[in-house]
């Protein structure tokens, strides 16, 4: 190609990874597109249109409707959706499709700084899920929640840095808009703040100054949840007044959640009864090895491990916490453990 005066592209294979990454998200999404514009409704898509869409706004944003099959942002999405460009199946899952855009690029962003090959192999397996983005090509609120909770943590990770606040109001608007899709994403949502608080408690010498430092450094997140909880608050009492928080999971952590994680892991296949315990160990040491190693670290220098450790750190205190709290919704709420489609927001946390 020299010779013939054409300049490639890249200086190395190396130097094409980031174009290659981008071309297999480009893919991916127009595989998504073309799926749902030739795919046709499923039962709960037309369940959603024809039982909640011709609801007014204020009916649809107060849950009067309290069954689960609504999820209220994607009832408003295809209640607007089909009324600007006509009720067909792509026109209804329009909102879905864009926010796979918004999964794509949000994860681009959060791996950018990773080495390129490393990246790569993260970026593909966010985006090969066979169950994660048929939800994408879907007119329900699971791809939406994802959607918006990937966005949020790349903006969470963003206010670890300079402009703190303007990155922790638009993370705390992207839970907002994910909770509203699907009532689970509250369990990231809290798991998050909670993080950041840890995070803090890390940073600072002291218990002293980190409980005297407590208001000033939640004034973002206490505003915000004050704003969120006003639109939140009928929806989420509604769903806890008729215990509509049946994930279906009975057995346990392990033998629900967890093992429906491994599930999606192997694009939806379930394994024999000892290869999933021997998954299930191998997946909780990731996270506890995870632990371990950023406790090592911090007890080395005393002080939050810097910058190159910074997503690590997070994905962990973020897995750790959320299970936590969906142990403790069993126990105090009754909430069933999340399995199945309930329980898909945890592949993208994990890789």
């Amino acid at each position: 190609m020299k010779n013939l005066g054409i300049k490639h592209p890249c200086k190395s294979a190396e130097a094409c990874l980031p174009l290659l990454t981008a071309f297999f998200g480009v893919a991916v999404f127009v595989f998504a597109v073309v799926k749902a514009s030739t795919s046709c409704f499923t039962h709960d898509e037309s369940y959603s249109y024809l039982h909640f869409v011709h609801h007014s706004f204020m009916d649809i944003l107060s849950y009067k409707q309290w069954y689960t099959n609504n999820h209220l942002l994607n009832t408003l999405l295809m209640k607007y959706s089909g009324g600007l460009f006509g009720p067909t199946e792509f026109a209804l899952r329009l909102p879905n499709i864009l926010l796979f855009g918004l999964y794509l690029g949000a994860a681009f962003r959060i791996l950018r700084r990773m080495d390129p090959w490393l990246r790569l192999a993260i970026f593909t397996l966010l985006i090969t899920n066979v169950m994660l983005t048929d939800f994408f090509g879907l007119a329900r609120g699971y791809g939406l929640s994802i959607g918006f909770m990937m966005a949020g943590l790349y903006f969470f990770m963003k206010a670890q840095g300079p402009r703190r606040g303007a990155f922790l109001t638009a993370f705390h608007l992207s839970f907002l808009l994910a909770s509203l899709s699907s009532f689970t994403m509250l369990t990231v949502y809290a798991s998050l703040i909670l993080t950041d608080n840890v995070i803090r408690a890390m940073a600072v010498d002291g218990a002293g100054d980190f409980f005297r430092g407590i208001p000033g450094f939640n004034k973002v997140h206490l505003i915000m949840l004050l704003l969120n909880s006003l639109v939140l608050y009928e929806p989420v009492r509604r769903v806890l007044t008729h215990n509509a928080m049946d994930f279906g999971g009975k057995e346990g952590f392990f033998q629900d959640t967890v093992s429906f994680l491994i599930y999606h892991s192997f694009h939806n296949t379930f394994l024999p009864p000892r290869t999933d315990t021997f998954f299930q160990v191998l997946f909780t040491a990731t996270v506890l090895a995870g632990s371990a190693w950023i406790l090592r670290a911090y007890s080395r220098r005393k002080e939050i491990p810097g910058a190159s450790m910074r997503g690590l750190v997070i994905s962990n205190l973020l897995l750790l916490s959320v299970s936590i709290i969906i142990v403790l919704q069993h126990y105090i709420l009754g909430s069933d453990y999340p399995v199945a489609r309930f329980s898909l927001f945890l592949f993208p946390l994990f890789v």
